[in-house]
């Protein structure tokens, strides 16, 4: 299993890796004028899915998925070689 993934109720197991997308297109992300279509074409760059598997997932699917990219995003704000008290 990659560092980041998620395995997804078919079996499937899929690797989150953000360095497939832009910063440009991270903000888009959380951007309220990004349409669906556009933001399931950037997490599924993310997860190596097409925009339109990223659709078909099922909503427990999609949720896991999305808590999973979210989690590896903030990876490095979670350094464990840093001190609380430097990153705060």
């Amino acid at each position: 299993m990659a560092e980041h993934s998620v395995k997804l109720h078919d079996g499937r197991e899929l690797e989150i890796d953000l360095h497939r997308i832009t910063i440009g297109e991270w903000r888009e992300l959380f951007e309220p004028a990004t349409e669906y279509q556009r933001e399931d074409e950037i997490i599924g760059k993310v997860v190596g899915l097409a925009a339109d598997e990223i659709v078909g997932l099922s909503r427990l699917d999609y949720q896991d998925v999305m808590r999973a990219v979210i989690k590896a995003s903030q990876r490095p704000l979670d350094d464990p070689k840093v001190p609380q008290s430097e990153s705060s």
